[in-house]
């Protein structure tokens, strides 16, 4: 019994645990996790249905959205065929997930690639022998829709074989409020002059510029932007994306020296994002461009660079002159109560200098915004918006609701904003379930809405390769362009569009359950109380989760909130059992519910460690009490530690029981299950030996 008990210690412990690699067998046709990158992905056990079959209806409201993902492996080379059959066609689409290749590295030319599913397609697709193919499910419910049980058929053709997966969607007779959050994202309008073959040789915001434009905005406008990005001087940051951002306003130079301002470009975008009705605010980005200079157009033709140190006389002398001739012609235009001038990530003496300057020449006529990436000392009452980096207040979350809760009061807007270097993030190889993660967890904290740069700024072509020198792969936009020789064209949304999108939809559900149940403090609290991951640079020099077990923090965050959307509704429909606060909240550890701050991952993943080593030690402990044990012998010192030791492993793997399990480690857990057996097997062993030298009445 010894010999069996050591060889199934030393079994376990050379085995290295690892995830089940992605089922490539041909002709697999199955469901898996919309928060997940790929199909092999540890993320997947978080999602009850996945396989061929559904275990249970899919939940949605009326004027809601639903997100499924299924992907298949290729037999051979063919092409696919995507439709939807049954009763609920009309409210469901299927398209398949078009790949592009994204590297791991920011920066690092000899970084390796791989290839996302990133951009939403077609219902005809052209794979290879061995390929994985994606494809997204997208059930969109109107207001007006009858509840009830609907169902579908997702239908894959590959010439040869047929294969479906069935689809049920329970259609509940709530309806989804529109989303209280401030969506803002800034806008590239040149990029579209270099893509389109169309707009060849055209000129910025021509009548042919504005009609593609136009189709881009309404797409816009749907994600509930209300913002206009105006350039008012040449490259506002720095030429730091592929094509150009030129002034959107002429900065003009006579023969005598004066400064004049042509607002052609400037107006003809305004009107059009108006006509769209993207109306509210006018966000003027330049007067502290990231490079420090902007040009002026001579009047012998020629063109200067200027570039004065912020606050010197020559930049209050250029600025000046350009303050007063801007804020006649805005009021004139009727645009000044929308006008905001804008600051991106300045010192705060350049910013300061900015806004005193501003103040000095527009009184109070004039607003400002800002986004920073530093934590402010105060609560900016000079800006009306400000969005803050989710990097600026890293481990001092208390501090930044105390900066949101003091400009509430104060009647200003608050945003957070995500870019390169942060985490999470809405990368091309960020987990979907990062982009969920982040409009839920800016709702807890307080914030008002979310800032994204850029959505539209693409790369030399967004359909083949989603690096740009500076970011991350995907930083730079979350909508593709049309095909270039579209005679229409309408831009596409990423798959991490749609994850934004909906971890808007599930901000809105939990208003909506806070308004409409007696339970509304469980719902408001859920996502103050979400756990926040922080990144690491790999060794490509890209941000990502520093480890497996803060990438799993993100999606057990976002599955907890599925969850307990769906406990509302079952209390909506009085099937809640009285138990809802605790049920509500069943992957909050021991540690938490003892009032100890792990709302971070450093205390939560050191808890983590400290356990992965006692179970080791655990298991240490018990396989030399093994080894030293043997039949007429039994030292106390072995007794005591093989008792010691079990009942360690059982308070261990107790509290595990207590706190989120599929967050720990995978190689934790096998430690835990090693401690448990071990321990089971040096009792049967000792038992046993005991018995054999002192006969059954021998103690045990």
């Amino acid at each position: 019994m010894k010999r069996l008990a050591v060889l199934l210690v030393l079994i376990v412990c050379l085995i290295n645990p690892a995830y089940a690699a992605e089922n490539n067998d041909p002709g697999i046709f199955a469901w898996t996790y919309p928060g997940s990158l790929s199909a092999d992905d540890p993320q997947n056990d978080l999602y009850p249905d996945q396989g061929n079959t559904v275990s249970s209806a899919q939940t949605v409201w009326k004027n809601d959205t639903l997100i499924r993902r299924a992907y298949f492996t290729v037999k051979e080379e063919c092409t696919l065929h995507l439709e939807v059959a049954g009763d609920s066609r009309n409210y469901v689409q299927a398209v398949f997930l078009e790949k592009t290749s994204a590297s791991l590295g920011m920066g690092d030319t000899e970084a390796p690639h791989a290839e996302v599913p990133d951009r939403r397609g077609g219902h005809a697709y052209h794979a290879h022998a061995g390929e994985t193919v994606y494809l997204m499910v997208r059930a969109e419910i109107p207001s007006d829709a009858q509840e009830g049980m609907y169902e579908c058929r997702i239908c894959l053709d590959d010439g040869n074989s047929k294969y479906e997966l069935p689809l049920s969607l329970q259609i509940r007779n709530q309806v989804l409020p529109e989303s209280s959050l401030i969506t803002e994202y800034w806008l590239y309008p040149y990029g579209a002059l270099r893509w389109y073959d169309i707009l060849k040789d055209e000129q910025p915001f021509s009548r042919k510029h504005c009609e593609v434009l136009r189709n881009h905005l309404k797409e816009y406008r749907k994600l509930g932007m209300k913002n206009i990005t105006v350039s008012i001087a040449d490259e506002p940051w720095g030429h730091q994306v592929y094509d150009d951002y030129p002034s959107m306003v002429r900065w003009n130079r006579d023969k005598d020296g004066y400064l004049f301002f042509e607002y052609d470009e400037m107006d003809a975008w305004i009107e059009l994002c108006m006509e769209c009705g993207i109306d509210e605010v006018i966000d003027c980005f330049g007067i502290l461009p990231f490079d420090g200079a902007w040009l002026i157009h001579e009047a012998d033709g020629s063109e200067t660079k200027v570039s004065p140190a912020v606050g010197s006389d020559e930049w209050r002398l250029y600025w000046s002159a350009f303050l007063y001739s801007f804020a006649d012609h805005m009021k004139e235009k009727g645009w000044l109560d929308k006008t905001y001038i804008a600051v991106d990530e300045g010192t705060p003496e350049e910013i300061g200098t900015a806004v005193s300057l501003a103040k000095e020449i527009c009184g109070e006529t004039i607003r400002f915004s800002a986004a920073l990436d530093e934590l402010p000392e105060d609560c900016c009452p000079e800006f009306e918006r400000i969005a803050v980096s989710i990097a600026a207040f890293q481990k001092q979350e208390e501090r930044m609701k105390r900066i949101i809760d003091e400009r509430k009061r104060l009647g200003l807007k608050t945003l957070m904003y995500n870019c390169s270097t942060n985490y999470p993030n809405a990368f091309a190889l960020s987990q979907p379930d990062e982009s969920i993660w982040t409009i839920e967890y800016l709702y807890g904290m307080g914030f008002d809405g979310y800032l994204r740069w850029a959505l539209d700024a693409w790369t030399e072509n967004p359909y083949e390769n989603l690096d740009w020198q500076y970011f991350e792969a995907g930083d730079t936009f979350l909508m593709y362009p049309d095909t270039k020789d579209a005679e229409n064209p309408v831009p596409v949304m990423t798959y991490r569009l749609e994850m934004i999108e909906q971890g808007k939809r599930n901000v809105s559900k939990l208003q909506y359950l806070q308004d409409h149940t007696d339970q509304s403090g469980v719902f408001a609290s859920l996502p103050q109380t979400m756990y926040r991951g922080y990144g690491n640079f790999n060794a490509y020099g890209a941000m990502c989760a520093k480890n497996e077990s803060t990438q799993r923090l993100i999606s057990v965050e976002t599955a907890r909130i599925n969850r307990n959307i769906a406990l509302g509704e079952m209390m909506i429909d009085g099937g809640m059992p009285e138990s809802f606060p605790y049920l509500a909240d069943p992957y909050r550890s021991v540690l938490a519910r003892t009032g100890i701050d792990i709302s971070w991952d450093g205390a939560y993943l050191g808890y983590q460690r400290c356990s992965a080593l006692v179970n080791i030690a655990c298991m240490v402990l018990s396989v030399l009490a093994a080894l030293m044990m043997h039949p007429g012998k039994r030292p106390l010192l072995c007794r005591l530690g093989c008792d010691a030791a079990a009942l360690i492993q059982a308070g261990i793997f107790i509290l595990h029981c207590g706190s989120p399990m599929v967050l720990i480690d995978h190689r934790t857990w096998i430690f835990v299950l090693l401690a448990v057996l071990s321990a089971a097997l040096l009792f049967i062993q000792r038992k046993t030996m005991c018995r054999k030298s002192t006969g059954e009445n021998a103690y045990v």
